[in-house]
């Protein structure tokens, strides 16, 4: 049964190239949960689409038809898994824990194995008394991320 819901979840999400599976998580009581996002998000129409696929496949198999079926987006506070959500989350900050050291910055780039992070620090002028904004730039290798977060600020 589980090679049919796994070919289910893969066509369903297939139908719309700018969707992703996240997570997946089939329990001991039927229960079949997904975690789904897209480049630009995933809306609600979508998640419906998902699991009226999944079910409609699964009653057309002939097979039991205990199962409940919940697709949704991902929360906002888990971190990031999927190199695609660094994407959609140009342009916001986000907070880096790598094996070098923890990073806060606006995400500016995305390129190959790479993102760059900025982000501007009060630094001791170089002469004289006070301080000075400084820019700083990071650049850090996918592999080198242990966990990446999109900070939520509120003004």
């Amino acid at each position: 049964m589980s090679k049919i819901i796994n070919k289910l979840i893969e066509e369903a999400i297939s139908e719309n190239e700018k969707l992703f599976l996240i997570k997946k998580d089939i329990d001991s009581e039927s229960r079949i949960s997904l975690v789904v996002d897209g480049e630009e998000g995933i809306p609600i129409s979508e998640c419906v689409r998902i699991t009226r696929y999944i079910k409609k496949g699964l009653f057309d198999e002939d097979e039991e038809h205990g199962y409940s079926v919940n697709v949704s987006g991902p929360d906002i506070t888990e971190a990031i898994v999927d190199i695609r959500q660094y994407l959609k989350n140009k342009g916001r900050t986000m907070a880096i824990k790598t094996s070098e050291g923890d990073f806060e910055g606006v995400l500016t780039k995305i390129e190959g194995q790479e993102i760059v992070l900025e982000w501007e620090s009060r630094e001791p002028k170089p002469i004289g008394k006070g301080k000075v904004t400084v820019k700083n730039t990071k650049t850090l290798v996918f592999a080198d991320i242990v966990e990446a977060i999109v900070v939520i600020k509120f003004n």
